[in-house]
């Protein structure tokens, strides 16, 4: 094999090479697209529900203090009572 082949080959196998990079580079930014995108989903899910879990603690405390008013009725009536 003459020296010119030799140089032609190794082009063509660095060629290759850089090729196989460039897919596993391609590769990598793809799964780290998709990873940002699944974290982004799951951010938006937690402050989702965050919002919900603060709408259902307001929603608890005022049964909260209906239940207390009704227990003072019921022991102001119960203790006024002959």
């Amino acid at each position: 094999m003459t020296i010119e082949e030799q140089i032609q080959k190794a082009d063509i196998v660095e060629t290759e090479v850089e090729h196989d990079e460039l897919d596993d580079i391609d590769k990598v930014r793809d799964d780290l697209q998709s990873t940002k995108q699944m974290l982004a989903l799951e951010l938006r899910n937690k402050e989702a529900m965050e919002r919900e879990n603060k709408k259902l603690l307001v929603a608890i405390k005022i049964q909260l203090q209906f239940i207390l008013g009704i227990s003072y009725i019921i022991l102001k009536y119960v203790t006024n009572t002959p």
